[in-house]
C-alpha cells in the first residue's frame, strides 16, 4: 500500500515504460546516460543492460560509473518512449538532481521541468529566406 501524500511527501507516478528494463525493451524505448562530471552523453543498449542487470531492474534513480577513460564521475539516465520523442531524466529523488544539466547546461528544477530533446538544433534561417509559405517577418512570424 502506498503511503498517503501530503505537503511534505510527494508520490511520483512513472509511466509503465520507464519502470523496468523489460518494460523499456518491450515498448522500444530509447535510453541515454550522461556523466555528471565530464558531461558525456552516451547511447545505452537496453538489451545488453537487461542481460547484465536482469529485466526487473530499472534506470530510475540509478547511477553507475562513467565509462569514459580517465573520468571518475557517475552517470544518470534519460529515457524516451520512442524514436524522436523527448528524453526524460529518470530521477525521482530530488537529492540526485544535483549536478544534472540538459545539453545547454540549464540545471533541472524537477523531473518534469527536465524534459529535453536530444538531437540537432535547427539553424535560424538567413535573412531574406522564408522558412514556410506565408511566413512574414513584418507580421512577427519570424524572430
Amino acid at each position: 500500500m502506498t503511503e498517503p501524500s501530503g505537503p511534505g511527501h510527494v508520490v511520483a507516478f512513472w509511466p509503465v515504460w520507464t519502470r523496468t528494463l523489460d518494460a523499456m525493451v518491450r515498448s522500444l524505448a530509447r535510453a541515454r546516460s550522461r556523466c555528471r562530471r565530464c558531461g558525456t552523453l552516451l547511447h545505452v543498449d537496453l538489451d545488453t543492460l537487461r542481460g547484465k542487470l536482469g529485466g526487473s531492474a530499472g534506470l530510475i534513480d540509478r547511477t553507475d560509473p562513467c565509462t569514459v577513460v580517465g573520468c571518475t564521475g557517475t552517470v544518470y539516465y534519460l529515457g524516451a518512449p520512442a524514436t524522436g520523442a523527448a528524453y526524460h531524466v529518470l530521477i525521482d529523488d530530488p537529492a540526485l538532481l544535483v549536478g544534472v544539466v540538459d545539453p545547454v547546461a540549464t540545471p533541472f528544477r524537477s523531473r518534469w521541468h527536465g524534459m529535453i530533446t536530444i538531437g540537432t538544433t535547427p539553424s535560424p534561417a538567413p535573412a531574406g529566406i522564408v522558412p514556410w509559405p506565408g511566413a512574414d517577418r513584418r507580421r512577427g512570424d519570424l524572430a
